[in-house]
C-alpha cells in the first residue's frame, strides 16, 4: 500500500502580520498563590451561557487550575448543553433534545458538580447568591428547586402538562367572564340561595312549632351523651388493658364493616353538597363586592378592576421573592431603587452615544426602546456579578454586564460574531456594542477575526476548543460497544445535515462514487439537522440506503468511541476552519478529511495534518486518500500536532493569563 500525495495540504509561507503562538512568560500559578494570600481566597470567575458545554468546560478545566468558577446556564436545557452530555458515558437517548429528562437513562454514577447552576433564570441566580454567601442549607434547597425546574421543562411537551395548562387557562378564562356577567349572574345566586334557605326555615318551622327550644335542647342531650360515652370509653380501656382477644382481627372486621356504609353515605353527601357550597360561596362573594362597590368612596383601589391571572401573577410573585428572601439573604424588590433607574437611563444615554461613535456607518441605529427588555432583570444582575473577580460571558451575554456596567468583562465567541451582530434587530445591534466594548474577546473560531476587525474589537485572544483528557484516553474507546447501526469499516460525519452551511450533500455524492470500489464501507451520519429529509432523499435516489447508516445524536465518549474505530472522519466543507469535530478526529488519531482555508486559519494556529476538500471531486481523492493510508504511522503526527496548537493546557494558560491581568486592572477586595 502506497501512502498518496501528499498527506498535509502544503504550507504556506508564514506572513509578517499573523499572529504566532507563542510560549507565555507570565508565571499565572504564582500569581494564583499570591491572590490566595493577599485576599484569602481564590480568584472568583462567573462563566454565563453554555451553548455546546463550552461553558462547563472551560470552568471545569480552570477549576481544576486553582480557580474559584461558577458556570451559569439559564432556560437553556439542550442535551449538548448539559453536563451529562459531556461527563457522563450513558447508553440510549433522551427522547427530547431541547428539554431532555436525564432520569430516562443511566449516568452509571454520575453526578452535576454543584457549580454549574443551569434552571430558571431566576432561581439559578437564586442558587449562586446562596452559595457565594455561604449559606450551605438554603443553597441546597435551591440546588433541589433547580433540579425540579429542570424536571418540570422536561415535561413540557407530556400531555398531561399540556392539559393541566389548558385547564387553568379555561378556568381563568370562566372566571373572567363570569366577572363581566357579574351583577345578574350573582343576583341570581344570591337571590337562589336566600330564597332556599328561607324556604327551607319555613317547612322547618312549620312542622316544628318550638323549634329554637327542641333544638337547644337537643343539643343539650347530645353532649351529655358524649360525656356518658366518654366515661364509659375509660372504662372499657381499664377493663380491656387486662383482657386479650382471642382474634386480633376481629375488631378491625367489625369496625371495618360498620364504617364503610357511614363511609359511603358520607361520600355520596359530600359530593352532592360540593356544588351547592361552591355556588353559595360564589354568590355570596360577588354580592359582597357589587355592595361594597356600590358605597361611596373617596378613593377606589385600582387592582379592584384587574383580572385574575394578573391578580393571581402578582400574589405569586410577591410569595416567590418572600422564599427568594430567605433564601439568599437578597430582596429583589430592594434592589431596584429609583438610584438604579437614574443609573440605567444614564446608561442607555452612553450606549446610544457609543454606538454612533463606533459604528456611523450602520442603517439602523440603537434606541431606548431595544434596552427597554432587559430593565427588569437587570438589578438581580447587578447584585450577582458583584459576588466575583470577572465574568466570563458566551455568545450574547456580554450584553447583561454591558447594560449592568461591570467590568472587567471577557465575551467569549463561538460563532456568535459571524452574522449575529450585522442583523437589524435589537439583539444585533446590541451584541456589536457589547463585543466592542468588552475588556477582551476570546476567538475560537478563527474566521471570526474579520468579524471582530468589523466590529472593532481592540483587545483578542485566540484560544482553542477545549480537548480535553478523555479524548487521548484509549481506555475510553475499549470501554464500551460501538451503536448497533454501526458495521466496521466505516467513514464517521458528525456534522448535523445542513446542506448550505455544512455541505452535507458532497459528502453524499462523492461516497457513491467510491462505493462501487468498497463494498463493506459504511457511511454513519447523525439523523439530525434541518436538511435530514434531503438527504434520505438522496441517500434513496443514489441506491444507498443498505450502505448508509443514520444514528442518533452521541454524546462525547460514545463519539470519541465512533470517531477512534472509524477509517476517516469528515467534517464540514463551507466555513474553512476548525469547529469542535475536526479536533476530536486528529485527538483520537483518525485522518480528517475537511475544508481548510488557511488564509483564515494561519494566523493562529499551524496547518494540522488532514485531507484537504471542497467539492465532490476533491472528497472522492480525499476519500480514497484517508481509506489507503495507514492510520497507525499517521496517529503520531497527529497527537504531536494536537499537543502544540489544541492541547487543553493551552486553554487553562491563555484564560488565566488574561483573567490575572484583567483582575490587577480592576481590583477587588470583597466581591
Amino acid at each position: 500500500m502506497t501512502p498518496t500525495e501528499p498527506l498535509i495540504e502544503p504550507k504556506p509561507a508564514p506572513r509578517p502580520e499573523r499572529w504566532t503562538p507563542e510560549p507565555s512568560a507570565f508565571d499565572w500559578e504564582g500569581w494564583l498563590k499570591h491572590f490566595e494570600a493577599a485576599h484569602g481566597r481564590r480568584p472568583r470567575i462567573l462563566h454565563i451561557g453554555n451553548v455546546a458545554n463550552n461553558g462547563y468546560n472551560n470552568a471545569k478545566v480552570l477549576v481544576e487550575a486553582g480557580f474559584d468558577c461558577d458556570a451559569l446556564c439559564y432556560d437553556y436545557y439542550h442535551i449538548m448543553g448539559c453536563p451529562e452530555w459531556e461527563d457522563a458515558d450513558f447508553a440510549g437517548m433522551v427522547r427530547d433534545h431541547f428539554m431532555p429528562n436525564w432520569r430516562d437513562v443511566d449516568l452509571r454514577g454520575f453526578q452535576r458538580q454543584h457549580w454549574f447552576a443551569q434552571g430558571p433564570r431566576y432561581w439559578a441566580i437564586g442558587y449562586l447568591l446562596a452559595r457565594r454567601a455561604g449559606r450551605a442549607r438554603q443553597a441546597a434547597i435551591l440546588w433541589r428547586i433547580l433540579s425540579f425546574g429542570q424536571w418540570m421543562a422536561s415535561k413540557r411537551p407530556s400531555r398531561w402538562y399540556k392539559f393541566a395548562k389548558r385547564s387553568w387557562i379555561f378556568a381563568v378564562q370562566q372566571y373572567e367572564r363570569l366577572r363581566v356577567v357579574g351583577p345578574r349572574v350573582s343576583q341570581t345566586i344570591s337571590r337562589g340561595m336566600r330564597w332556599t334557605r328561607n324556604r327551607v326555615a319555613a317547612v322547618v318551622s312549620a312542622a316544628v312549632p318550638d323549634y329554637r327550644h327542641l333544638r337547644r335542647t337537643a343539643i343539650w342531650r347530645a353532649r351529655r351523651q358524649r360525656r356518658l360515652w366518654r366515661m364509659a370509653w375509660k372504662k372499657w380501656r381499664a377493663w380491656g388493658a387486662h383482657w386479650r382477644w382471642p382474634l386480633a382481627t376481629i375488631w378491625k372486621v367489625l369496625l371495618q364493616l360498620l364504617l364503610t356504609p357511614l363511609l359511603l353515605v358520607g361520600l355520596v353527601v359530600l359530593v352532592a353538597c360540593i356544588p351547592l357550597v361552591l355556588l353559595d360561596s360564589l354568590g355570596r362573594r360577588i354580592h359582597k363586592r357589587q355592595r361594597h362597590q356600590a358605597r361611596p368612596r373617596a378613593a377606589r383601589p385600582v387592582s379592584t378592576g384587574l383580572p385574575l391571572s394578573f391578580r393571581l401573577s402578582r400574589r405569586l410573585m410577591g410569595w416567590r421573592h418572600g422564599i427568594f428572601a430567605r433564601l439568599t439573604g437578597v430582596d429583589p424588590r430592594a434592589l431596584d431603587t429609583p438610584a438604579f433607574e437614574a443609573e440605567f437611563q444614564a446608561r442607555c444615554a452612553e450606549l446610544i452615544a457609543d454606538f454612533d461613535r463606533r459604528f456611523p456607518n450602520r442603517p439602523d441605529r440603537l434606541v431606548m426602546l431595544d434596552m427597554l427588555p432587559y430593565r427588569s432583570v437587570l438589578p438581580l444582575w447587578k447584585e450577582l456579578f458583584s459576588r466575583y473577580d470577572l465574568v466570563e460571558a458566551y455568545a450574547t451575554d456580554p450584553i447583561l454586564t454591558m447594560l449592568t456596567g461591570y467590568q472587567p468583562c471577557v465575551a467569549y465567541e463561538h460563532g456568535t460574531i459571524r452574522e449575529i451582530p450585522f442583523a437589524d434587530n435589537p439583539t444585533a445591534r446590541l451584541t456589536a456594542l457589547a463585543y466592542a466594548r468588552c475588556d477582551a474577546v476570546v476567538i475560537t473560531n478563527p474566521d471570526c477575526r474579520e468579524a471582530a476587525d468589523r466590529l472593532g474589537v481592540k483587545r483578542f485572544v485566540p484560544i482553542p476548543h477545549l480537548i480535553d483528557r478523555k479524548y487521548y484516553d484509549p481506555g475510553i474507546a475499549d470501554d464500551g460497544p460501538l451503536p448497533p447501526e454501526v458495521c466496521p469499516p466505516y467513514i464517521f460525519s458528525p456534522a448535523r445535515h445542513d446542506w448550505d452551511v455544512k455541505g452535507t450533500d458532497i459528502l453524499i455524492r462523492a461516497f457513491a462514487a467510491i462505493a462501487h470500489e468498497y463494498p463493506d464501507l459504511q457511511l454513519v451520519t447523525p439523523s439530525w439537522g434541518m436538511d435530514v429529509q434531503r438527504s434520505r432523499d438522496l441517500i434513496a435516489q443514489l441506491g444507498l440506503s443498505d450502505r448508509v447508516a443514520m444514528i442518533e445524536p452521541l454524546n462525547i465518549h460514545n463519539l470519541i468511541r465512533v470517531t477512534r474505530g472509524a477509517r476517516a472522519l469528515v467534517d464540514q466543507f463551507r466555513f474553512g476552519v476548525f469547529g469542535g469535530i475536526g479536533p476530536t478526529a486528529l485527538a483520537v488519531g483518525t485522518p480528517l478529511i475537511t475544508h481548510l482555508d488557511h488564509d483564515k486559519s494561519d494566523w493562529c494556529m499551524e496547518p494540522p495534518p488532514y485531507f484537504q476538500a471542497h467539492d465532490v471531486a476533491t472528497c472522492v481523492q480525499a476519500l480514497r486518500a484517508a481509506l489507503e493510508c495507514d492510520p497507525g504511522s499517521l496517529r503520531a503526527s497527529l497527537r504531536a500536532w494536537m499537543r502544540r496548537n489544541y492541547w487543553h493546557g493551552q486553554v487553562v494558560e491563555r484564560h488565566a493569563t488574561l483573567f490575572a491581568r484583567l483582575i490587577d486592572q480592576y481590583p477587588r477586595s470583597t466581591p
